[in-house]
Parts: C-alpha cells; sequence; structure tokens
C-alpha cells in the first residue's frame, strides 16, 4: 500500500463520521442500522445505509447476515488479509431486528409489483409485502434489514427489509423535492 494513502483513508473516515458526532464532547457514536457482510477476502464488515462499511474488533456472536447496531468512541484505520479499512474499535454491538423506518411514500413497480418505501431520512427501501396499500399512500414499514435485495424481491435496491409489517400513516408525507433537499441540508 503506498505511504500516502494510509492519512487519506483516516481523513475520509473522520471526514464521513463527522456528522454523526453532535459535539466534540459527546463519546460514543452510533450507527444503526447495519448488517454484517462476509466479503471474498474473508474479512467481515458493517454495511450501513449512510456511513459506508467498517471493520468492527468486536463481533460478539454474530455472523455474516446479521442485522446489528454498534456503537463504539474509537475510530481507526486497521488493516484485514492485507487491505485497509476504517475501524470501529472498542465496540459494543447488539441485534437490529424489526428496525422501524417510519412514514415514507410508497411507490409499487407495476410490472413486478414490487414495493419501495421512498424516506427523505432513509432514502429508498426495497421490501416484499405491501399489505394492498398503493403507490402513493403514505405508509409506516418496519422489519429486519438484509442486504440480499434478491431473495426478498425481484425488483433492484440498495437495501430491503425482510419481513415487514405495513401500516397507514396518520400524517401524509409529501414527496422529497429538490427544494426541500436545499432547504434541509443548509
Amino acid at each position: 500500500m503506498k505511504s500516502g494513502l494510509l492519512p487519506a483513508l483516516v481523513s475520509t473516515a473522520q471526514f464521513a463520521l463527522a456528522s454523526l458526532v453532535p459535539s466534540p464532547t459527546c463519546a460514543e457514536i452510533t450507527l444503526i442500522p447495519g448488517v454484517l457482510e462476509r466479503l471474498a477476502n474473508g474479512c467481515t464488515l458493517l454495511s450501513t445505509l449512510y456511513q459506508g462499511s467498517f471493520l468492527l474488533e468486536n463481533y460478539g456472536t454474530f455472523v455474516a447476515g446479521d442485522s446489528v447496531a454498534v456503537t463504539t468512541a474509537f475510530i481507526d484505520v486497521h488493516s484485514c488479509n492485507g487491505q485497509a479499512y476504517t475501524r470501529l474499535a472498542s465496540n459494543s454491538i447488539a441485534s437490529y431486528r424489526d428496525f422501524d423506518l417510519g412514514c415514507g411514500l410508497l411507490s409499487v413497480d407495476p410490472e413486478y409489483d414490487c414495493p419501495f418505501l421512498s424516506s427523505a431520512k432513509y432514502g429508498l427501501i426495497g421490501f416484499a409485502w405491501h399489505g394492498g396499500f398503493a403507490s402513493g399512500d403514505s405508509v409506516s414499514v418496519s422489519g429486519d434489514f438484509s442486504m440480499d435485495c434478491t431473495a426478498i424481491t425481484p425488483c433492484a435496491a440498495p437495501l430491503c427489509l425482510q419481513r415487514n409489517t405495513i401500516a397507514s400513516c396518520q400524517t401524509p408525507v409529501r414527496p422529497l423535492t429538490w427544494g426541500l433537499m436545499k432547504a434541509r441540508f443548509r
């Protein structure tokens, strides 16, 4: 590995995680949800919705495919089978089942009948059962996270919920537009 690459990785990891820490005195960073994923090189990483993938110091009794929540106070760079990864060191780990995505807009692919929840907080999430709701309905969805969407839905999605439940939201959700996005991130 080139010597200039390691500082760049640490800098990138610190930048990516800086938004998770509300103040310099905050001791813990919670990354939720995440799914453990085993790579071809034999390393197991925590894949998260927005923060990317991380090597963990402590996996507890969890294995690849498990939905977990990880809390840590230390971030460093560590090698696994010759590859450098951002590592969450001195971490605690717990099961993360029945994750509630909250309210969002339902989209149903008309050709394959694949439901997706469009959420301002979590983006586009696929799931298997839409319970008779239609595209455009404001719904709340919960379930277990899975990185293997092909086992859940025939439609492509970055992340999916398995064993999901769905319910109507009391307050209608407005479609996420470019103007709302700009206002949110100013």
